[in-house]
């Protein structure tokens, strides 16, 4: 073999290499994004409720601090999310105007 052909061929063979350590990389990332985001979620879908309390928009007006949408809600693919106004005034939530 030429001394260009044997350059060559170990070119090619990073090349390979190269390519190969990109695909177990991105596998190994997609992967641990994949557990990461929850795939491994066995429960059933469910109904979800969020209640806006009573006396929510009294707290408002007097600055004192009012319960928010748990940082801990959770939904798979397939729950129904209920919003609930218990109150006795409206409130927004994202886009939507919820009635008492």
């Amino acid at each position: 073999m030429t001394l260009s052909g044997l350059a060559r061929s170990r070119g090619l063979r990073h090349w390979a290499l190269s390519i190969l350590a990109g695909l177990a990389l991105g596998m190994t990332l997609g992967t641990a994004a994949w557990l990461a985001l929850g795939a491994g979620s066995t429960r059933q879908p469910e109904q979800v409720v969020v209640t806006i309390p009573i006396d929510t928009a009294e707290r408002i007006a007097a600055g004192a601090p009012v319960p928010a949408i748990p940082a801990d809600l959770q939904l798979v693919e397939g729950d129904t999310l209920f919003l609930q106004n218990a109150d006795s005034f409206a409130h927004r939530i994202g886009g939507y105007t919820l009635a008492p």
